[in-house]
Parts: C-alpha cells; sequence; structure tokens
C-alpha cells in the first residue's frame, strides 16, 4: 500500500507513528498525522499554518482531548482501527488539486 504514496506522504505516516508512540498511544489517528503534516518541512504544512495550525497547537489539543497514553507503545503501533477498516472495504482516496475526500468504491 505505502509504495503508492509519495515521499512526502509516507514521511508523515512514519512521523505520526513516532508521535502517537512518543504520547503513549497505541494507534495512529488522525490527530497524529495532522500534528505530522503540521511539523513537517512540506507543501501541505505550510498549508496549514497558514491556518494557524501549529506543531504545538495540535499537541496540546491532542493532549488536552485524548490525553497522554500511560504505558510505553510497541515499537509498531496499528493503524487505527477505522483506517484499517476503510481499506478492508475497499474505500480509497481520491486526491485532485482542487479537493481531497474519502469515496467509496
Amino acid at each position: 500500500m505505502f509504495e503508492r504514496f509519495t515521499h512526502d506522504a509516507r514521511s508523515a505516516v512514519v512521523q505520526a507513528q513516532e508521535h502517537a508512540r512518543r504520547l503513549g498511544h497505541h494507534y495512529i489517528g488522525c490527530e497524529h498525522l495532522l500534528l505530522a503534516v503540521a511539523a513537517a518541512d512540506a507543501p501541505a504544512s505550510a498549508a496549514v499554518r497558514e491556518h494557524g495550525v501549529t506543531p504545538e497547537g495540535v499537541e496540546t489539543e491532542i493532549v488536552r482531548l485524548v490525553g497522554l497514553g500511560q504505558a510505553a507503545c510497541p515499537l509498531r503501533a496499528p493503524p487505527a482501527a477505522r483506517a484499517a477498516a476503510l481499506g478492508r472495504h475497499g474505500r480509497r482516496p481520491r486526491c485532485g488539486p482542487e479537493w481531497v475526500a474519502w469515496q467509496s468504491g
């Protein structure tokens, strides 16, 4: 699956995994992906920062809303169950210059 991702997309997933592990979470969720994108040096990062999204702000909100995990995470945190379910049911992301959305089949 990841072979079709761009370098920046693969990097975002790896960084999201690192953020999840550091926060003690046993999953990789949208919040970890947003944190990874906000912290990266990529075009998407500049776009979210233009709207006031900062890595510090995202992490603060993650801790406030989700909290910190209580135990060390495994070396490889699995994708969030929801994301895994989307993949199992044949949904895939469709991207274009004007929009990004999840579409079925």
